[in-house]
């Protein structure tokens, strides 16, 4: 499919195919035939083909409809595993009142170890979004 260009000079081609694109109507081109007619091809002088100008709607519908729905419950995800995450870490962090030395200092070492890993965690996350 190509726009019709006829009697445009040929630094305009370029242009009014892209202005064409925008507005909907193409006229079907036989590429095949050498006729000098060939932007009409025998039995479709007429033949136009109505359908580009709503798709930009229909990328945005599914814009809509899929990834943003995918962003938002990834964002869900991530920040439930978080909590869920601390909440563990927190009820660990009580079973360590009624554990005795050597134990109690592996599991004090362990929370440690969590809470610094979920930090960096977050310093990445927010190296990531910051903008200069």
């Amino acid at each position: 499919m190509k726009c019709i260009v006829a009697g445009k000079p040929a630094i305009w081609q370029g242009f009014y195919n892209e202005y064409c694109f925008t507005q909907g109507r193409f006229q079907i081109v036989d590429d095949a035939s050498n006729s000098p007619n060939a932007f009409v091809p025998v039995g479709f002088a007429d033949f136009f083909v109505r359908n580009f100008q709503w798709m930009p709607y229909l990328f945005i519908l599914q814009l809509v409809l899929f990834a943003i729905p995918k962003c938002a419950w990834t964002a869900f995800a991530l920040s439930f595993k978080n909590v869920n995450q601390t909440v563990s870490a927190i009820s660990q962090a009580r079973c360590i009142k009624s554990l005795k030395g050597e134990e109690r200092m592996k599991e004090v070492e362990a929370i440690c170890e969590f809470c610094c890993a979920v930090l960096d965690l977050h310093k990445k996350d927010d190296a990531a979004y910051k903008v200069n």
